[in-house]
Protein backbone atom coordinates (compact mmCIF):
# COMPACT_ATOMS: atom_id res chain seq x y z
CA UNK A 1 0.00 0.00 0.00
CA UNK A 2 3.08 2.45 0.26
CA UNK A 3 3.65 1.91 -3.19
CA UNK A 4 0.10 3.28 -3.85
CA UNK A 5 0.38 5.80 -1.95
CA UNK A 6 4.06 7.04 -3.63
CA UNK A 7 2.22 6.59 -6.87
CA UNK A 8 -0.05 9.17 -6.20
CA UNK A 9 2.16 11.53 -4.93
CA UNK A 10 3.58 11.43 -8.57
CA UNK A 11 0.29 11.77 -10.36
CA UNK A 12 1.24 9.40 -12.87
CA UNK A 13 -1.71 7.79 -14.20
CA UNK A 14 -0.19 5.12 -15.47
CA UNK A 15 1.98 4.13 -12.62
CA UNK A 16 -1.05 4.26 -10.30
CA UNK A 17 -2.56 1.99 -12.85
CA UNK A 18 0.15 -0.47 -13.27
CA UNK A 19 -0.21 -0.72 -9.35
CA UNK A 20 -3.97 -1.48 -9.54
CA UNK A 21 -3.29 -3.94 -11.95
CA UNK A 22 -0.80 -5.42 -9.41
CA UNK A 23 -3.90 -5.75 -7.53
CA UNK A 24 -6.43 -7.01 -9.53
CA UNK A 25 -3.67 -9.66 -10.12
CA UNK A 26 -3.73 -10.59 -6.99
CA UNK A 27 -7.44 -11.10 -6.13
CA UNK A 28 -7.60 -14.38 -8.47
CA UNK A 29 -4.90 -16.25 -6.27
CA UNK A 30 -6.91 -15.00 -3.40
CA UNK A 31 -10.16 -16.64 -4.35
CA UNK A 32 -7.96 -19.47 -5.80
CA UNK A 33 -7.65 -20.10 -1.78
CA UNK A 34 -11.28 -20.31 -1.32
CA UNK A 35 -10.64 -24.27 -2.59
CA UNK A 36 -8.90 -25.24 0.77
CA UNK A 37 -11.27 -25.77 3.38
CA UNK A 38 -9.98 -25.80 6.72
CA UNK A 39 -11.67 -26.34 10.17
CA UNK A 40 -11.13 -23.13 10.76
CA UNK A 41 -12.30 -21.00 7.92
CA UNK A 42 -10.41 -17.58 9.48
CA UNK A 43 -8.04 -17.80 7.02
CA UNK A 44 -10.45 -18.20 3.78
CA UNK A 45 -12.82 -15.70 5.05
CA UNK A 46 -10.16 -12.85 5.97
CA UNK A 47 -8.26 -13.55 1.78
CA UNK A 48 -12.04 -12.93 0.39
CA UNK A 49 -11.97 -10.18 2.54
CA UNK A 50 -8.96 -8.37 1.85
CA UNK A 51 -9.69 -9.30 -1.89
CA UNK A 52 -12.86 -7.87 -2.08
CA UNK A 53 -10.78 -4.94 -0.01
CA UNK A 54 -8.80 -4.39 -2.78
CA UNK A 55 -10.94 -4.68 -5.50
CA UNK A 56 -13.36 -2.00 -3.99
CA UNK A 57 -10.29 0.07 -3.86
CA UNK A 58 -9.62 0.15 -7.20
CA UNK A 59 -12.72 0.97 -8.36
CA UNK A 60 -13.52 3.92 -6.16
CA UNK A 61 -9.52 5.30 -6.58
CA UNK A 62 -9.18 4.87 -10.67
CA UNK A 63 -11.34 7.52 -11.98
CA UNK A 64 -10.98 10.03 -9.13
CA UNK A 65 -7.23 9.53 -9.42
CA UNK A 66 -7.56 9.85 -13.18
CA UNK A 67 -9.66 12.65 -13.18
CA UNK A 68 -7.09 14.76 -10.38
CA UNK A 69 -3.85 13.91 -12.52
CA UNK A 70 -5.44 15.13 -15.66
CA UNK A 71 -6.57 18.33 -13.62
CA UNK A 72 -3.17 18.55 -12.17
CA UNK A 73 -1.76 18.44 -15.68
CA UNK A 74 -3.59 20.76 -17.28
CA UNK A 75 -2.88 23.16 -14.40
CA UNK A 76 0.69 22.98 -14.69
CA UNK A 77 0.54 23.91 -18.65
CA UNK A 78 -1.30 26.48 -17.46
CA UNK A 79 0.95 27.53 -15.11
CA UNK A 80 4.03 26.95 -17.49
CA UNK A 81 2.10 28.84 -20.40
CA UNK A 82 3.38 32.44 -21.79
CA UNK A 83 -0.24 34.02 -22.03
CA UNK A 84 -0.45 37.42 -21.00
CA UNK A 85 -2.56 37.91 -17.51
CA UNK A 86 -5.36 39.67 -18.54
CA UNK A 87 -8.56 39.67 -15.94
CA UNK A 88 -9.80 37.10 -18.49
CA UNK A 89 -7.19 34.84 -18.22
CA UNK A 90 -6.69 35.09 -14.81
CA UNK A 91 -10.47 34.52 -14.45
CA UNK A 92 -9.70 31.50 -16.80
CA UNK A 93 -6.72 30.81 -14.58
CA UNK A 94 -9.25 30.41 -11.02
CA UNK A 95 -12.00 28.50 -12.37
CA UNK A 96 -9.15 25.42 -13.35
CA UNK A 97 -7.62 26.00 -9.96
CA UNK A 98 -10.89 25.64 -8.21
CA UNK A 99 -11.63 22.42 -10.68
CA UNK A 100 -8.02 20.89 -9.70
CA UNK A 101 -8.69 21.47 -6.42
CA UNK A 102 -12.36 20.09 -6.19
CA UNK A 103 -11.23 17.13 -7.77
CA UNK A 104 -8.50 16.90 -5.19
CA UNK A 105 -10.20 17.25 -2.65
CA UNK A 106 -12.43 14.44 -3.58
CA UNK A 107 -10.19 11.97 -4.89
CA UNK A 108 -8.15 12.50 -0.84
CA UNK A 109 -11.39 11.95 0.67
CA UNK A 110 -12.06 8.59 -1.16
CA UNK A 111 -7.95 7.97 -0.38
CA UNK A 112 -8.55 8.82 3.11
CA UNK A 113 -11.78 6.68 3.76
CA UNK A 114 -9.91 3.96 2.36
CA UNK A 115 -6.84 4.51 4.59
CA UNK A 116 -8.72 4.71 7.82
CA UNK A 117 -10.33 1.26 6.77
CA UNK A 118 -7.33 -0.33 5.98
CA UNK A 119 -6.19 0.88 9.66
CA UNK A 120 -9.43 -0.67 11.54
CA UNK A 121 -8.98 -4.11 9.13
CA UNK A 122 -4.98 -4.29 10.40
CA UNK A 123 -5.80 -3.37 14.06
CA UNK A 124 -9.24 -5.19 14.01
CA UNK A 125 -9.14 -7.47 11.73
CA UNK A 126 -10.88 -8.50 8.88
Amino acid sequence: MKNLATKISFKNNQLLLICLVLFAALIPNILHSQQYRFIDAYMNDANVKYSNFNNDQREKLTLLFNNFADDYKALQLLKNSATLETTASIAAYNVVVRTYNAKKNLFYAAFDSIQLSKKHYTTVGL
